[in-house]
């Protein structure tokens, strides 16, 4: 049996944007390696909440559990914890090191190349190879 790499229990995101309140509820969400997940919905049904949720750029309001695994040799993370007690750099560096995500707007630096945007994440955390 595959543990999950990622698995959500009794989350909750509230949002409120311009007078209109959201809420998205998971009472339920596990990926296990390799398996692939395709998230569809309508406009406006909670895919790009629920995806910051899962790229742990974006708090869940609640939490049941909320664990990632990010290799099969370590230990599960709970990321409700490294919510809790505000630490960031944490979150940062497990959205560095095992995380690929492009924000649905605003996410690549207009600045540089769309090749130098792919290799930035690499050349962050000194890979060789990610400055050619």
């Amino acid at each position: 049996m595959s543990t999950a790499m990622v698995s959500l229990e009794g989350v909750v995101k509230h949002r409120e944007q311009g007078g209109s309140r959201f809420e998205l509820e998971v009472p339920a969400f596990s990926v296990t390696a390799g398996e692939m997940v395709a998230v569809v919905g309508a406009s406006g049904c909670g895919k790009s909440t629920l995806l910051d949720l899962l790229a742990m750029v974006m708090e869940p309001t609640e939490a049941d559990r909320f664990q990632f695994k990010p290799r099969r040799d370590t230990p599960s993370i709970d990321v409700r914890v490294l919510w809790n007690r505000s630490r960031e750099a944490e979150l940062a560096g497990l959205r560095r090191d095992y995380l690929g995500y492009v924000l649905q707007t605003g996410g690549l630096l207009p600045f540089v190349s769309v090749r130098d945007n792919i290799r930035l994440p690499g050349r962050i955390r000194g890979r060789a190879g990610a400055a050619h």
